[in-house]
């Protein structure tokens, strides 16, 4: 192990490392972008009351991930196997089961990361991802979901790139569900199997011949087999479902609990208006996003993109639900006694929306400062730009200085340039030969 550690990687291998990832080179305008969205969002969480928390970067790989395909785990000096964060959500949902958290609101926008394929010895495949959570004692209580479809709502508002695209509510409910694939005779230990088929399936004629296949090996009469293809390419209101459902659920169906599933989606839907959540919801058996770590309700933000083949032609901004599941997963045995830990929480993809934003032209982006102290000819005049710099921070303005390294003259054209590439909002020029005199100028940034 020690001589496992003690290895150097050549210079090749460390420009090679990270050089796909390098080839875009480096973007102001994606970077002033990222942070005007950055703080518009932390804006908008703390409005709800949430607070920052960010988990362990590293956390021991177990079998939850080993449905995972993508995690990146990596080895330490013990030799124990330890995983990169995936998403943001199981480390939380770690942290709430060991410290026994009863209830918070928070958010995190960090980093996770997926392993390549192809390509060995290069940097993993680092992705921008936006969470929102609130955990409560209760696992019943639909508000917390409402207020998390609120969230997403807000943001959508708040981004006009955004509310132009039509976005509407996708939900489902992992009960139902069940319940429809036991009346259609799939054995419990096969429920799995068929939501793989309908998380990782493209298209919906694939989808249907691998649905048929499955329950043709099952023994599953055809007309059983109709009932739930005919089910799965559902979408409608709720009121809808709960007008077909009884007419699907068979004697063998837990009728009890899809009811009161349903009735949870009646709460949720009631819940969101209460809120003032505008945004169509429709109810979609064939959503099942993270089956494995969520259950009960199950929803996505999606809105309609014609040129778009897989998912079923839609752009995906935000998906969550209910992940009480997950939390139970990390509470020690010890812990049956306890109170049952709820938890709600949305993934919300933070890079679409900064890429909305570049996108929008009618979008300005905020100045990177307010001003930029300089000057021109031969003399830098630093003391004298310092002490103005000094001034206008102490007064609260933001401000930079120019520094002018190993070249002293620059022209009035170069810091022009430089302002409108920094976006800076005003110039505060100096001049050797008018000494005790400083220009301010408005830049076109």
């Amino acid at each position: 192990m020690a001589a496992m550690f003690r290895q150097r990687v050549t210079s090749i291998q460390d420009v090679m490392y990270d050089m796909e990832s390098n080839l875009g080179g480096f973007s102001y305008s994606n970077a002033m972008a990222q942070q005007a969205v950055h703080e518009k969002l932390v804006s908008l969480f703390r409005r709800h009351g949430a607070i920052k928390l960010s988990t362990s970067l590293l956390v021991p790989r177990t079998s939850l991930f080993d449905q995972l395909e993508l995690a990146v785990s990596v080895m330490d000096h013990s030799g124990t196997i330890v995983t990169l964060p995936y998403d943001l959500r199981i480390p939380f949902a770690r942290f709430v089961a060991q410290r026994e958290i009863p209830s918070m609101k928070r958010y995190d926008i960090g980093v996770v990361y997926r392993d390549k394929r192809a390509g060995f010895g290069t940097n993993p495949t680092e992705l921008l991802e936006c969470t929102f959570d609130i955990v409560s004692g209760s696992n019943e209580d639909q508000v917390s979901v409402a207020e998390v479809l609120l969230v997403v709502a807000e943001i959508i508002k708040e981004f006009p790139s955004l509310e132009g695209r039509n976005y509407f509510i996708r939900i489902n409910h992992t009960v139902i569900m069940k319940s429809v694939f036991v009346s259609c005779g799939v054995p419990e230990d096969k429920h799995e199997e068929l939501f793989a088929i309908l998380q990782d399936t493209n298209t919906d004629k694939l989808r249907k011949a691998q649905i048929y296949e499955l329950l043709e090996n099952l023994q599953v009469s055809e007309q059983l087999a109709s009932v739930l293809c005919a089910f799965l390419s559902f979408e409608g209101s709720v009121g809808k479902l709960k007008e077909q459902l009884p007419a699907i659920l068979q004697r063998r169906a837990p009728k009890r609990a899809s009811a009161q599933a349903v009735r949870e989606l009646e709460a949720l839907h009631a819940h969101a208006l209460a809120f003032g959540v505008k945004l169509r919801m429709v109810f979609n058996p064939s959503l099942v996003y993270n089956i494995q770590h969520f259950s009960g309700l199950i929803f996505q933000f999606v809105a309609v993109n014609q040129r778009k083949k897989k998912r079923g032609g839609v752009d995906i901004l935000a998906a969550g639900g209910r992940y009480d599941k997950l939390i139970s997963y990390f509470r020690p045995a010890t812990d049956a006694g306890h109170q049952a830990i709820g938890a709600v929480g949305v993934s919300i993809g933070f890079e679409k929306i900064v890429t909305a934003v570049l996108d929008d032209k009618e979008t300005l982006l905020p100045d990177s400062c307010d001003v930029l102290v300089c000057s021109t000819g031969n003399n830098s005049m630093m003391d004298e730009r310092i002490r103005i710099a000094q001034e206008l921070w102490c007064a609260g303005v933001k401000t930079s200085l120019f520094y002018y390294g190993s070249r002293n003259l620059y022209s009035l054209e170069d810091l022009q340039d430089y302002c409108r590439q920094m976006k800076v909002g005003f110039m505060v020029l100096m001049k050797e030969q008018e000494s005790g005199w400083v220009k301010v100028s408005r830049t076109t940034g």
